[in-house]
């Protein structure tokens, strides 16, 4: 039987302190914000070099903190259908009543 070692580093961030504060600040700033978006704002503004940190290990941190996704909807439950029929079977499509296809 293999016996699995567990990793002495798991669940700790290798992203240096100082970068993990200002992602959570960025984030928490303004939580519509794209982890592409955060840290393309990070290095513009010099607080880490370009192409140090991925885009993976940046999401890990925001998971860790609970500040990966957004809670919630500033305006509640939006209709996303692009149109409704009243009856079942009243929407006829092109392709039947022609017969192209």
């Amino acid at each position: 039987m293999m016996w699995l070692k567990t990793r002495t580093d798991r669940g700790q961030s290798k992203i240096a302190a100082p970068i993990q504060k200002a992602v959570l600040a960025a984030k928490r700033d303004n939580p519509r914000r794209s982890i592409r978006q955060i840290k393309r704002l990070l290095e513009t503004a010099g607080v880490m070099a370009l192409d140090v940190q991925s885009r993976s290990a940046i999401h890990r941190l925001l998971q860790q903190h609970a500040v990966s996704r957004m809670r919630g909807s500033v305006s509640g439950v939006q209709e996303k259908r692009s149109f409704t029929a009243q009856y079942a079977g009243s929407v006829c499509t092109a392709t039947c009543c022609t017969g192209r296809r």
